[in-house]
């Protein structure tokens, strides 16, 4: 092994690729101490297990893609999440998202079915406020960072752009932490409209709804 020098820990050169989420766990379990050393061991796992090194590896990168968005999606359901090991993972994502790019967009469009599903659900029995939770605004940023906003008819913006207009038109504000959801949402609709020079009217709405809601009431 290789002693890190900013953690002290003794990190192997080489490492296999996980090919579930559980040997992830373990591994991670053994040598992970900090976002730093996450960095590192994923940094070596994907270059000891290359497509460039062998074509056969791509099937090793696409479990492991789906391994480390599971491991995402556990960090971010966390309260609160660690962003700074969610900011360590996030750039191995976007990589790995261009190296295996239709199995990156399928996982993607799953998760946003199910977030789409849950929005859904939720009105079904009442629940006019049920915006996001935290591990789906963070899956909603992550997929903006990994995929070209400029391209609205990409496989992953199109329903990202419908998920976010869903939930700016059809949630209601009822306390701070709605205004709170209501705020990041309109900033990841600004960073996906205006690449492209588009306006998202369900975000200006909400907007404009938000800025009434603070507003101090009329003098009698």
């Amino acid at each position: 092994g290789a002693n890190d020098e900013a953690t002290g820990v003794d990190l192997p050169y080489t490492f296999a690729a996980p090919g579930t989420y559980d040997e992830l766990k373990k591994l991670l379990a053994k040598h992970c101490t900090s976002p730093h050393t996450l960095d590192v061991i994923l940094q070596r796992v994907r270059v000891c297990n290359a497509i460039k090194l062998n074509s056969d590896n791509r099937h090793d990168m696409q479990v492991l893609y789906g391994v480390l968005m599971q491991h995402y999606d556990a960090l971010a359901g966390t309260s609160p999440p660690p962003m700074a090991y969610i900011d360590a993972l996030v750039p191995h994502l976007y990589t790995m998202a261009a190296e295996v790019p239709l199995y990156a967009a399928t996982a993607a469009r799953a998760r946003l079915a199910k977030i789409q599903a849950q929005l859904l659900a939720a009105q079904k029995v009442g629940e006019a406020g049920a915006w996001p939770s935290d591990r789906a605004l963070l899956l909603l940023r992550l997929f903006l960072l990994m995929f070209p906003p400029s391209d609205f008819r990409h496989p992953v913006l199109a329903p990202l752009t419908v998920t976010l207009g869903h939930f700016l038109s059809q949630c209601h504000l009822q306390g701070g932490r709605d205004a709170a959801a209501a705020l990041f949402l309109c900033s990841l609709a600004h960073s996906l409209a205006a690449p492209a020079k588009r306006v998202m009217p369900e975000a200006l709405e909400c907007l404009c709804l938000l800025l009434c809601s603070a507003a101090p009431p009329p003098s009698k």
